[in-house]
């Protein structure tokens, strides 16, 4: 809480007023990160092109989420570390589920290109992988790999998943 108070600019009795301790300072911060993590794809389905076809609404998604992991990706990940401490993760699956929900109904708007019939299926398997290839999940991504490759390799992994098998 010293350095945090050092950093800030401010006494550590300052931080101490608004914080308790470092769990409701972190907290606060996955707060503030997730809120912001929610309105920025809110956005990014409202702004989907319109005549697009489901892997190029797919693909406008995942170019968002990296878009929003190079601004705050490394606090996301070190606060992703903390969740399991704070009692905050219920917080976040609530979240996650309603970004879930839109995107649920994004596939079924062009359910004719979706080869499986349980669409809740397929939103469990497309958020969780494009979470975590985003978020660095398990493994930490290759130096070498760029966002445009990244991208372009989530939407041939969602395209595979997604249409009929020939």
């Amino acid at each position: 809480m010293q350095d945090v108070a050092t950093l800030a600019g401010v006494s550590p009795g300052t931080l101490y007023q608004y914080f308790p301790d470092k769990h409701a300072l972190v907290a606060e911060l996955v707060e503030r990160v997730s809120l912001r993590e929610v309105e920025f794809q809110l956005s990014r389905f409202a702004s989907l092109p319109e005549g697009e076809g489901l892997l190029g609404r797919i693909d406008h998604l995942v170019r968002g989420t990296l878009e929003f992991q190079r601004r705050e990706g490394r606090l996301m990940r070190v606060l992703l570390e903390c969740l399991p401490h704070l009692g905050r993760h219920a917080l976040l699956v609530e979240r996650v589920a309603g970004l879930a929900s839109v995107m649920r109904g994004m596939l079924e708007e062009r359910r004719a290109e979706v080869a499986h019939d349980d669409l809740d299926l397929v939103v469990h398997v497309i958020v969780n992988a494009v979470h975590s290839l985003t978020h660095d999940g398990v493994l930490a991504r290759p130096a070498s790999l760029d966002d445009e490759t990244l991208a372009r390799e989530i939407r041939r992994l969602i395209a595979g998943y997604v249409r009929p098998a020939r």
